[in-house]
């Protein structure tokens, strides 16, 4: 069945199709390592995502020890987003 056959079946459902074309190679220099970071392989309770994007679920007693390690020792590597505030700016 082709998807606008299947779309045309379902009802009250929201149906999103998304794909990946964005594969990229990272220089070596760029990844980072979570076994090579005490703090950060201690504070996360769940890695999620994909390469490009991580979502990271942090122990509650975690949460400032990893924000500040982020933004100190990884700041040229990633950015910190609170997912609350991705919500709010409708992300």
């Amino acid at each position: 069945m082709n998807i606008g056959k299947f779309a045309s079946k379902i009802k009250n459902t929201i149906l999103i199709i998304s794909a990946d074309h964005g594969q990229i190679n990272n220089k070596k220099s760029d990844i980072i390592n979570i076994n090579k970071h005490k703090i950060l392989r201690d504070s996360i309770k769940i890695l999620a995502g994909e390469p490009r994007v991580r979502y990271c679920y942090v122990h509650t007693s975690k949460t400032k020890e990893f924000e500040k390690y982020v933004k100190t020792k990884l700041k040229n590597k990633c950015h910190l987003y609170k997912s609350k505030n991705l919500i709010k700016r409708n992300f």
